[in-house]
C-alpha cells in the first residue's frame, strides 16, 4: 500500500497530469487552426451573399425604381435585409433622396455598391445608387458559439483519454511497480523469503511483457544472492574453525617451549638447525 506522500509523486497522476495539459495544448492548436479556417470561410460566404445581391434582387430593384412602384421596392429591399449578416440596404436617387432599410452598423463591416441603370433600346438611364453593407457580428458570434463547442467537445475527448490512460497504467503497470519496490525493499539474503509474485494473469512464455521477464530477472537474481550468501556464510565458518585452530596450536605451541626443560631459545635454535 503506498503512503500518502508517495501518492502524490505516482506514475499514474503525472501521467494523467502530462497527458491532461498535452491534450489541451493539442486542442488550442487544432481549435485555434480549425477556427481560423472557419473565419476565412464565413467571410467568404458572407461576400457571395453580397454579391448574390447584385445577380439576384438588382433587377428587381432596378424595375421598380423604374416604374416607381415604391411598394415592390420596400419588399426587394427588405429580402436582401432578410439575407444573412446583412444589416443595412439603401437606395440613392439622382436627386439626392434616399430610401433605406436596416441600420448602418458601428463596427466591422463589408459592403457593395452597384449602379442601379436601365437600358432601352436607344436610351441608358442612370436610376441610382444601391448600397448594401453586412455586419461581422453574426459572424463574430458563430464563430464564438463554434469555439465553445469545439472546447466542450475536445475537451471531453482530451479528459477521457486522459482518465483512462491514467486509470490503465495505474492497473497495469504502476502499482505492479509498487510491489516490486516493496518487495525489493523488504529483501534480505540472510533470510528466507518467497518468491515475488505479481497479482496478475500468467502469460504465456512466448507472450511475455517486460514485467514477466523483470520478475522473472528479479528471482534470478534473488537465487544469485541467496546462493552467494550461502557460500560466503560457509566460507567464514570454515575461517573461523581454521583460525580456532590455529589459535589452539599457537598457545599449545607457547606452552611447551615455554615450560620444556631446555627453554624457549634452544627449541627455537633446534627448530632452526632442523
Amino acid at each position: 500500500m503506498a503512503k500518502p506522500d508517495e501518492r502524490k509523486h505516482r506514475l499514474g497522476r503525472r501521467l494523467f497530469v502530462h497527458a491532461l495539459v498535452f491534450g489541451i495544448l493539442v486542442t488550442v492548436l487544432t481549435s485555434g487552426a480549425h477556427l481560423y479556417f472557419e473565419y476565412h470561410k464565413e467571410v467568404s460566404g458572407l461576400e457571395s451573399r453580397l454579391d448574390q445581391v447584385g445577380t439576384t434582387h438588382l433587377n428587381s430593384i432596378t424595375e421598380a425604381l423604374w416604374n416607381l412602384d415604391e411598394r415592390w421596392l420596400a419588399v426587394v429591399l427588405t429580402e436582401v435585409l432578410n439575407l444573412q449578416d446583412m444589416a443595412f440596404v439603401s437606395v440613392t436617387m439622382p436627386d439626392g433622396s434616399q430610401t433605406s432599410v436596416g441600420q448602418h452598423p458601428d463596427g466591422p463591416v463589408s459592403s457593395r455598391e452597384y449602379a442601379i441603370v436601365k437600358s432601352t433600346d436607344n436610351l441608358t438611364s442612370d436610376l441610382g445608387r444601391l448600397m448594401v453593407i453586412a455586419d461581422h457580428a453574426g459572424l463574430h458570434m458563430r464563430l464564438f458559439e463554434e469555439s465553445w463547442h469545439i472546447i466542450a467537445e475536445d475537451g471531453i475527448i482530451v479528459l477521457s483519454v486522459a482518465v483512462f490512460l491514467a486509470f490503465w497504467v495505474e492497473r497495469t503497470l504502476v502499482r505492479h511497480l509498487g510491489n516490486i519496490a516493496e518487495y525489493a525493499e523488504r529483501f534480505a539474503p540472510e533470510r528466507y523469503q518467497p518468491q515475488l509474485v505479481l497479482d496478475r494473469p500468467r502469460s504465456l512464455s512466448e507472450r511475455q511483457d517486460e514485467l514477466d521477464r523483470l520478475v522473472a530477472a528479479i528471482g534470478k537474481m534473488q537465487e544469485n544472492l541467496n546462493a552467494s550468501y550461502r557460500a560466503l556464510t560457509e566460507s567464514e565458518a570454515r575461517l573461523k574453525d581454521f583460525a580456532e585452530a590455529a589459535s589452539d596450536w599457537f598457545w599449545e605451541w607457547e606452552w611447551l617451549c615455554e615450560n620444556a626443560p631446555i627453554g624457549l631459545e634452544s627449541w627455537r635454535l633446534l627448530w632452526r638447525s632442523g
